[in-house]
């Protein structure tokens, strides 16, 4: 995740962050009536929300903008804390494409073995990565079977 681009953010949120790991999550209601943020080392939980108590919008009022970097602030203000412990007993290994992160298909070209819950297993493989018969002289119509 600290590599993650953001879609539609202007803002650089690598900036926001101290040095210490934090986990965390912004939050931007519908019409900018409110915002908030939430962030956690296993020593610390701290949550911020801002907005009006009479529920009006105001353009710009997002998670990321005006909720994150107090956050980031009022952890600033704490002291240095650990980081949580890897649980490898409750992990398994999953091999996932290392272009989309989707649990590997036989056709991804590269990939990369990372630990996940058991649960990950139920996901789907990568979509992207798919063999496709087409005709012989390559055009956009699918092989039919009796052809290949």
């Amino acid at each position: 995740m600290l590599e993650v681009n953001r879609p539609e953010e202007d803002t650089n949120w690598k900036n926001l962050g101290s040095a210490r790991k934090i986990g965390w999550k912004t939050g931007t209601s519908y019409g900018f009536r409110d915002a908030w943020a939430v962030g956690t080392t296993p020593e610390y939980v701290v949550g911020v929300w801002v907005g009006n108590a009479g529920g009006e919008g105001r353009p710009g009022l997002t998670g990321i903008n005006a909720a994150a970097p107090l956050m980031f602030n009022l952890f600033s203000s704490l002291p240095k804390t650990s980081w949580f412990n890897v649980p490898y007993d409750a992990l398994i290994k999953v091999e996932v494409c290392k272009h989309s992160g989707f649990k590997a298909g036989r056709f991804c070209p590269e990939t990369d073995t990372i630990f996940s819950s058991e649960n990950s297993t139920r996901t789907s493989v990568c979509p992207y990565h798919q063999l496709i018969h087409v005709t012989s002289d390559k055009n956009s119509e699918l092989q039919t079977p009796v052809k290949m």
